[in-house]
């Protein structure tokens, strides 16, 4: 079984980059705008690309699971094996990558713009970057779930449809009475909870980066702060680690933007090599990353891979960079669709078949949701004209 396991997740991995190449060139005109974009960090888009198909991968073993074995989470086949600790790993570790991202985007811009922030223009442009899909797959949600699925009726629909637009922040009831309704999005929006929380702390926190002292002091007292509230037993150790994202995240882009002469001197062979063994190290050894020591492990991978350009043949290749356009459609809508492909269409078919084509279905329904529902929205956000395709221009990739 866990051979078996192993194997198909590699074989869906392989389809899923053959086919992220494959829509990339096919539809490279229309993304010709993001794809030629040189204020985007070619290599972070491939990091999104890799945790949004890394989250798949883990969710799709536990969805699977949930309708053979009636539970979220590994099998007893795998319990207590390696294979149960990888796929703890692929799902904390790349949920660790996208908080740090986050982080790394918004300290970055804090310090660069220092007094002339406008944060009436971040937060606009923060709502129609994640509110409008995020109500689209609440929408489809309820939609579905009232016709494929016979409930017993739903007497509070207005207040779980209520709960449900709430972010993570309130608990999700069920939909239409069907059973674990928070997986029929894979429960991932807790962690949008947490991102608003990283938004609305930002204009504070962003009165102490004034210069390099200052952000660096800042960063060292949150990072203390937050150990000091663990130690008097203020704040969970899986919290802390979480927390602890966004302080590393905003290290990396202080780094970057206070001591770039230093890290473009990196070679990149040692940058590769710090990454390799940074992933690997964590595999190996933590298996669940919610911990402060595998956090800053993550770091490592995630700073020698975006500022360091390691492996940069990987992940700034077009399939990873499509991907990780794309990747907030993926983590958002994956869960739905392998929901209604393992729940409603090819039940007790195995994981591969099932799974694979789940994949092969949330990228191609990314792709669409990102080109009618994402960028018209985030061009919104930026009062700029509406465009479903990017204009040509003479950039080449």
């Amino acid at each position: 079984m866990e051979d078996n396991l192993i194997l198909s997740m590699m074989l869906i991995y392989a389809v899923c980059i053959t086919w992220s190449y494959g829509l990339a060139r096919v539809f490279k005109p229309v993304f010709l705008e993001e794809l030629s974009d040189k204020s985007r960090n070619s290599s972070m888009d491939g990091v999104r690309g890799f945790a949004a198909i890394s989250v798949f991968l883990h969710h799709s073993v536990y969805s699977y699971n949930l309708y053979t074995y009636q539970a979220w989470g590994p099998s007893t086949e795998v319990a207590g094996t390696v294979l149960e600790k990888y796929l703890w790993h692929l799902g904390s570790f790349s949920v660790s990558l996208f908080f740090m991202i986050t982080a790394y985007l918004f300290w970055r811009m804090v310090l660069m713009k220092r007094e002339n922030m406008d944060w009436s223009g971040f937060y606009r442009n923060r709502i129609f970057r994640i509110v409008p899909l995020y109500v689209v797959i609440v929408c489809m949600v309820f939609a579905i779930f009232h016709v494929v699925y016979k409930g017993s009726g739903d007497s509070k629909f207005a207040s779980s449809f209520i709960a449900w637009l709430g972010f993570g922040f309130l608990p999700l009831p069920s939909v239409n009475n069907y059973p674990a309704s928070w997986s029929i999005v894979a429960g991932v929006f807790w962690t949008l909870a947490i991102e608003w929380k990283f938004y609305l702390t930002l204009p504070f926190l962003a009165l102490f980066a004034k210069s390099k002292a200052s952000s660096g002091v800042s960063l060292f007292v949150a990072a203390a702060g937050m150990v000091a509230l663990h130690k008097l037993g203020l704040m969970e150790h899986n919290k802390l680690a979480i927390a602890s994202c966004f302080v590393l995240g905003a290290l990396a882009a202080h780094l970057s933007v206070y001591n770039s002469r230093a890290v473009s001197q990196i070679p990149r062979l040692a940058a590769t090599t710090v990454a390799i063994l940074a992933f690997t190290y964590s595999l190996v050894r933590f298996g669940d990353v919610y911990k402060l020591k595998a956090e800053v492990v993550t770091f490592l991978f995630f700073f020698a891979v975006v500022e360091c350009g390691a492996m940069k043949a990987i992940f700034s290749s077009m399939a990873m960079r499509f991907l990780g356009i794309i990747s907030y459609s993926i983590y958002l809508c994956h869960g739905l669709v392998l929901t209604v492909i393992n729940g409603f269409i090819v039940k007790n078919s195995g994981y591969l078949i099932p799974s694979a084509s789940a994949l092969l279905a949330v990228i191609g329904f990314s792709t669409a949701l990102y080109l009618y529902v994402e960028r018209p929205f985030i061009q919104i956000g930026k009062k700029q004209p509406v465009t479903w395709y990017a204009r040509r221009s003479s950039a080449t990739l």
